[in-house]
């Protein structure tokens, strides 16, 4: 019962775009244009921070071992984080070229 009720919400939160979208091309140009690229960014940018928060903590931990564990900890969550963030925005943008959905915002490299 519950996945039906959150499945109402999302739908209906939706719905303007779908309204909005002439055609699928349109809804799905919105959906990356707007939403997954400056989500992906978002985080990209959030665990660049976690890891240079990372970095710190571990500089300035001054010999303390529970704080260079911390710092480690925050280090590899925001590796990791980068590497996942990285890897879906790659997926992200395999997908738009392969079904040929404009993707405006992602940068691209002119040869």
């Amino acid at each position: 019962m519950k996945k039906i009720s959150i499945l109402a919400v999302a739908a209906s939160l939706t719905l303007p775009m779908v309204a909005a979208a002439a055609d699928l091309q349109s809804f799905l140009d919105t959906i990356v244009n707007n939403v997954l690229t400056p989500v992906t960014t978002f985080i990209i940018v959030l665990a660049a921070f976690v890891l240079i928060l990372g970095i710190f903590k571990y500089i300035t931990a001054g010999g303390d071992e529970e704080k260079v564990k911390e710092g480690r900890r925050y280090i590899i969550y925001g590796i990791i984080g980068i590497a996942l963030m990285t890897m879906i925005y790659g997926l992200v943008n395999i997908i738009t070229s392969t079904l040929g959905i404009s993707n405006e915002t992602a940068p691209t490299i002119q040869l």
